[in-house]
């Protein structure tokens, strides 16, 4: 993906994505940017690595913890951007691989979350897929890093300590 369709992106139409900073270009020409959506700035940054060609190299979605939430509550918003950042930056040949994670993630809740219909909601099976299990075990903090290589990237969700903040690291990385 270039630059450019990824700033046209639901990414950063959706989220208001401004940037903040940008790096000097490492010996391999690569950039690296760094943005903060419109809302909840404190909770997350992205960050984002293009190369001399405008190519997308790799981008890394960072939420704290606090905000994101964990088995008992999970921030809807937290969820939103998930869903979003994985669906744009996951190469067409490579969207069979996260499918599933991205639905996992989208219909999470949480055991004190309250959850209104407006419809009843279509049943969907739920995944026993050990990858999404272990990736939704990442999500919620209950386990700390997931990797997935798939043809043409690769996904890695990792929980970490960041400072002083707990932290979900999202990262994507194009071969």
């Amino acid at each position: 993906m270039d630059y450019g369709s990824l700033r046209r992106s639901d990414l950063f139409t959706f989220f208001r994505l401004s940037e903040q900073s940008r790096s000097a270009p490492s010996s391999a020409g690569v950039l690296t940017i760094i943005f903060k959506p419109g809302g909840f700035q404190e909770f997350i940054d992205i960050r984002v690595q293009i190369d001399q060609t405008d190519l997308v190299r790799g981008a890394s979605l960072l939420m704290d913890r606090v905000w994101l939430g964990d088995v008992t509550n999970i921030n809807p918003f937290a969820k939103d951007i998930t869903k979003t950042f994985i669906s744009v930056l996951v190469p067409p040949e490579d969207e069979d691989f996260v499918k599933d994670i991205i639905r996992t993630i989208w219909n999470l809740k949480g055991t004190s979350d309250k959850v209104y219909y407006l419809t009843q909601p279509s049943e969907e099976e739920e995944s026993y897929d050990p990858q999404v299990l272990r990736a939704q075990r990442v999500y919620l903090g209950e386990e700390g890093k997931f990797e997935l290589v798939m043809p043409s990237s690769e996904l890695v969700m990792e929980n970490h300590r960041d400072g002083n903040r707990d932290r979900l690291c999202l990262t994507f990385k194009q071969f």
